[in-house]
């Protein structure tokens, strides 16, 4: 009993890492903090899963075709959809990294599908046979040639990871927030410019990621959601960010990052929750005192700006672990800095900082990493 016990627990552990890895395609950036109930879905349906074979040969898998749960053809040389209609059961099927062009108008795919991945392909259309997936949890469109969704696309009300990055996407199609299930968006690289008056209605979304896109103007539909916790707006064109953004009381990361913003709003302070945050390469010339209201701060990236002074409220920065100025404009730092106890590593470089100052601040900070 004991060594059949070894083997089962041996045999789950391979087929859950196998089913780990699918997960890993989808790429966000960034560590996802999750409700407990949501938590314990992913990990009910990794357990399911994980219990059956990943066939990765179609020849294979033709043999077994009712105990086909997973299949993974991914990174093979498929022009055209497989025929998969003969897996009723079929739960995650992965086309990733072939040369698909397009889904088949009358394509059969087994509505049992849970997670399906067909990013890294070609595809500039959807087929509207995938709205018949009432299943799906999973679906990863990311990096093909889409221009735009299929109608009804909100239809797939079961959806709860999303992906559509890096395609040639402009606008999100009626009825997309019926997607009240949806707690991972990831929209970037895309060409969107703004987001349906009634995004906030996405009320259990808690990873948006827009970056890479065209957006000149703070999207405020966000600041209503109110579980956000990773909002990534890199490398857009945004020159301002709204008072609003102080409701994101959930954020924990916040990437701003090669943008056009010129000034944070006080209500930044607002953010207490926030343990990342990435301003870099903006054109920020001062910092305001709310910042040291960010207690849960750890990371604070700043660099590539015009900032010449910090505030000394960045003393409060308790847990501040790493603080990046490179490339700005500073020529001293306050006294106060000395009290950020958590802090390892400090970036200076680019400043024209005088010599006795150097040696000030690395008597401030004996035990930090300091780069000037």
């Amino acid at each position: 009993m004991e060594e059949k016990t070894r083997q089962h627990s041996k045999h789950h552990s391979k087929l859950h890492v196998a089913f780990l890895a699918t997960l890993a395609l989808f790429a966000i950036s960034s560590c996802i903090n999750t409700h407990e109930e949501i938590e314990e879905s992913v990990v009910l349906d990794s357990l399911a899963l994980s219990k059956q074979t990943e066939y990765t040969s179609l020849d294979r898998a033709l043999l077994h075709p009712d105990s086909v749960f997973l299949l993974n053809l991914s990174g093979g040389y498929f022009t055209e959809f497989p025929s998969i209609s003969q897996f009723y059961n079929l739960q995650s099927l992965n086309c990733a990294s072939n040369r698909l062009s397009e889904l088949p108008p009358g394509i059969a795919i087994p509505i049992k599908l849970q997670t399906l991945d067909l990013s890294h392909n070609h595809l500039v259309q959807l087929s509207p046979q995938i709205l018949k997936l009432q299943s799906l949890k999973k679906l990863y469109l990311n990096d093909n040639q889409l221009t735009q969704l299929v109608e009804g696309f909100g239809s797939l009300g079961t959806l709860e990871e999303l992906n559509l990055s890096g395609n040639f996407l402009r606008e999100l199609p009626g009825g997309f927030t019926q997607l009240v299930n949806l707690w991972v968006l990831d929209l970037g690289r895309n060409s969107f410019s703004k987001l349906p008056d009634d995004f906030h209605e996405l009320s259990r979304l808690q990873n948006l990621g827009l970056r890479s896109n065209e957006f000149s103007q703070f999207p405020t539909q966000i600041c209503k959601m109110g579980m956000l916790t990773s909002l990534d707006l890199y490398g857009n064109q945004l020159v301002s960010l709204p008072i609003q953004l102080g409701n994101c009381t959930s954020l924990q990361e916040l990437y701003l990052g090669f943008n056009q913003i010129k000034k944070l709003p006080q209500e930044i302070g607002d953010l207490e929750k926030l343990q990342t945050l990435l301003l870099s390469s903006n054109k920020i010339r001062q910092l305001p005192p709310e910042i040291g209201q960010l207690g849960n701060l750890s990371l604070l990236d700043l660099s590539n700006n015009f900032i010449s002074e910090l505030p000394v409220e960045i003393a409060h920065l308790s847990k501040l672990e790493y603080l990046f100025l490179q490339n700005n404009r500073l020529v001293q730092l306050p006294n106060e800095v000395s009290k950020l106890q958590a802090l390892k590593e400090l970036n200076l470089k680019g400043n024209d900082i005088p010599k006795r100052e150097i040696e000030k601040i690395q008597n401030l900070l004996p035990n930090v990493e300091i780069v000037f």
